[in-house]
């Protein structure tokens, strides 16, 4: 039988307490997954902490549980905070979606000059909200802990001001010649936290990758092919969660 497994969007009870899921996480575990009471349930809230816990109650779109045991886990390290240039909804949707499954601790959706995509206002919050849902769809499935902060749409400038304010190595998918491939730049620099920006399908302008290396971006390169937004981000996120194995170093869930 496949896990039993809820978003809480909160912090978890202590273990013997009982407590009220969310009305959608609630329908979802009763209705669609068809759990009863006396089921036992795995509950993430996103931030670290995961709990066992027995549904005791399910009627209708409510579902209340007991926590047997709690435990924080820590992120793993390095964080990684994906810089991700504005694509087409199904390849954003889809980039959004790995995120969780491969451990991202931020994602910045980025505004560049080759982007076809404008959000702003209520449209971005909108995003943000539909972006996140899939996010947690994905920690739901793969069983990730921690969920990526993802923030409203930002102009490249701006992205690379938080770039630059932020601790540990700083990279840039660049179709450049000064570009060396992910993984060496990695064994050399031995990065604790690492911000990547993946640029939109027009590449980014010369004038965007030249910001990006006054910011101390370093230039690398992921494919012997030009890739999509989508791959090169799945790309990218593959040799740094390599890269983190090999590391095998934790930071404390608070």
């Amino acid at each position: 039988m496949s896990i039993l497994r809820v978003f809480h969007d909160g912090a978890v009870a202590p273990a013997g307490e009982t407590w009220t899921l969310g009305r959608d996480e609630a329908r979802h575990l009763v209705r669609v997954r068809r759990a009863r009471p006396g089921d036992t349930v795995e509950v993430l809230n996103g931030r670290g902490h995961r709990a066992v816990a027995t549904l005791v109650a399910a009627a209708g779109h409510a579902a209340t549980l007991r926590t047997d045991s709690v435990r924080a886990e820590p992120a793993v390290a390095p964080r990684i905070h994906l810089c991700l240039a504005l694509a087409k909804a199904k390849a954003f949707e889809l980039a959004v979606q790995k995120t969780a499954e491969l451990g991202v601790a931020s994602v910045i959706p980025v505004a560049t000059e080759n982007c076809d995509v404008g959000l702003f206002g209520a449209r971005a919050i909108a995003k943000v909200d539909k972006w996140r849902s899939i996010a947690v769809e994905s920690l739901k499935q793969c069983g990730n802990s921690w969920l990526p902060h993802i923030v409203v749409p930002v102009p490249f400038v701006d992205a690379l001001a938080r770039a630059r304010s932020a601790p540990g190595l700083r990279i840039i998918a660049a179709l450049h010649p000064r570009a060396e491939p992910l993984g060496t730049v990695l064994a050399r620099e031995n990065p604790t936290e690492a911000t990547v920006f993946i640029g939109p399908e027009g590449d980014f302008t010369p004038a965007e990758y030249e910001n990006a290396f006054a910011a101390g971006c370093v230039p690398v390169t992921l494919a012997e092919t030009v890739l999509r937004v989508e791959t090169a981000a799945v790309a990218a996120l593959s040799v740094l969660v390599q890269y983190r194995l090999s590391t095998s170093a934790g930071i404390e869930a608070t």
